[in-house]
């Protein structure tokens, strides 16, 4: 198969610019203006009029050096073919996509009937957010326990005390999950928001009330030592919940579309010979 290109024809009231007689048309400067707008980040950016006229310009000099390109026989390097034969079918390929996304169809029972079969990778599990004090003894962490329950402000100690990370925060640790709810969330394939601290501490913090300071926990070791004794406090908790259809309806459609266009792209794939030899890639591009 040979992909061809050849120049589309341009009414007079479509050209913007002639160079040597060939038509720069509004739709290449559109064009430029969409590659401008995704290497700003900027999808809303609008070029004033008189950004527009330089972009004539700029697609002058452009036109300029592709016609020199073609004179001094750069289409017959063999590594140029190669790279246009390439761009041709990635660019092919993507209106492909494009203009298949744009047909597809995902209707809301569609929608909610995947929600309620589906519905346990939808639930939000507990999670507490924490206050961590670390010391490198077992004799310090007790004597700052006592001024915890005597009613000392956690966040204070924790910045003059503690040796780990979090000690200029005042220990904020974030939001705490179960190791367990963590894990099951990745074998699923999405992702769960939150720490996870080591086995000793994770029944101790979520056993806590808002407020509430533990008691010592050992734990790992924190800047270079053996080990450490950490006292938590639970600044707020969250109870798990269900989430509800209106909050994961625009997800659920997302993995649908994307559903269709891998069977679509399957189907293509049963009626075509594919020979692969993977094993070739092995001394790298």
């Amino acid at each position: 198969m040979k992909l061809t290109i050849t120049a589309p024809k341009i009414a007079d009231a479509q050209t913007v610019a002639l160079v040597n007689q060939a038509p720069l048309s509004i739709h290449d400067v559109t064009q430029r203006v969409e590659e401008l707008r995704l290497v700003l980040s900027a999808p809303d950016w609008e070029p004033t009029p008189e950004e527009r006229e330089q972009l004539v310009d700029d697609l002058v000099g452009t036109e300029l050096m592709a016609r020199d390109s073609i004179t001094r026989g750069l289409l017959r390097d063999p590594e140029i073919q190669a790279r246009l034969w390439y761009f041709q079918r990635r660019f092919l390929a993507d209106e492909w996509l494009r203009r298949e996304q744009t047909a597809l169809r995902v209707t809301p029972q569609e929608i909610e009937a995947f929600y309620n079969v589906n519905k346990s990778y939808y639930q939000l599990p507990p999670r507490v957010r924490v206050r961590q004090l670390a010391v490198p003894s077992e004799q310090q962490a007790r004597q700052l326990l006592k001024q915890l329950l005597e009613g000392v402000d956690f966040a204070p100690l924790a910045k003059t005390h503690s040796i780990d990370a979090n000690a200029a925060t005042g220990g904020e640790l974030g939001w705490v999950v179960r190791a367990s709810d963590k894990e099951l969330y990745a074998r699923s394939g999405a992702a769960l928001e939150g720490n996870v601290l080591f086995p000793e501490a994770e029944s101790v913090v979520f056993a806590l009330e808002v407020d509430q300071s533990s008691q010592v926990v050992k734990g790992p070791g924190v800047g270079g030592q053996p080990h450490a004794y950490y006292l938590f406090q639970a600044a707020e908790k969250q109870p798990g919940r269900q989430k509800s259809l209106t909050e994961v309806q625009d997800e659920i459609k997302a993995l649908l579309s994307l559903q269709q266009l891998n069977e679509k792209l399957q189907r293509l794939r049963s009626q075509a010979t594919v020979e692969t030899h993977k094993e070739r890639l092995k001394g790298g591009p």
